[in-house]
């Protein structure tokens, strides 16, 4: 039997004992809780069980929303995920701080790169994959030209201008016109 089929027994004033007690077993009921019998144990049972099915169905409408991450928390078109290239020049000027502090050495190949990419993964991963790129072997410095120095670079930046890691420990964002009237750093 359907509980459709039980909830109209439960809502329907069965006269009949005998009748109330073949749907009591049909419809799940016990001894003296069969629909038509008027127990105040049975009243107590019943709304007791319908407080349990309404905080029921008030829990799953209040989860559903929050297991579907509501607020529109989908990747946006266009959104990069990861660290950009910027993060790798910030990453790569912490490197050249513990070059100029005497912990680390500047690294003069990718090979050296790669031996120290564990230490400063998105400097390593952005040289590596060439998004980034670095002289090789220079450092930072205080020197009079330092803000016009270029010590690492976004690949893209001598045609659509981008990120540059001057040699004074300054990243920002340039145009390629810019980019033009930098000079890079030497070795």
């Amino acid at each position: 039997m359907k509980w459709s089929d039980c909830w109209a027994v439960l809502s329907s004033r069965v006269q009949s004992p005998s009748l109330a007690f073949v749907h009591s077993k049909t419809c799940g009921f016990h001894g003296s809780c069969a629909p038509g019998t008027g127990s105040p144990r049975c009243s107590r049972l019943f709304v007791h069980s319908l407080l349990r099915t309404v905080a029921l169905v008030i829990a799953v409408a209040v989860a559903l929303p929050l297991a579907s991450g509501c607020g529109g928390g989908g990747k946006k078109e266009g959104a990069q995920q990861g660290p950009a290239p910027n993060d790798g020049l910030v990453d790569l000027k912490t490197l050249l701080d513990a070059v100029k502090a005497g912990q680390q050495k500047a690294p003069k190949s990718a090979a050296e790169m790669a031996a120290i990419e564990p230490l400063f993964p998105a400097a390593g991963a952005f040289i590596q994959n060439g998004s980034i790129e670095y002289v090789w072997g220079a450092k930072l410095s205080d020197g009079p030209d330092a803000a016009k120095t270029v010590v690492g670079f976004e690949a893209k930046a001598a045609k659509e201008g981008g990120f540059v890691l001057l040699q004074d420990g300054t990243v920002k964002q340039v145009s390629a016109a810019e980019f033009g009237g930098l000079t890079k750093a030497k070795p």
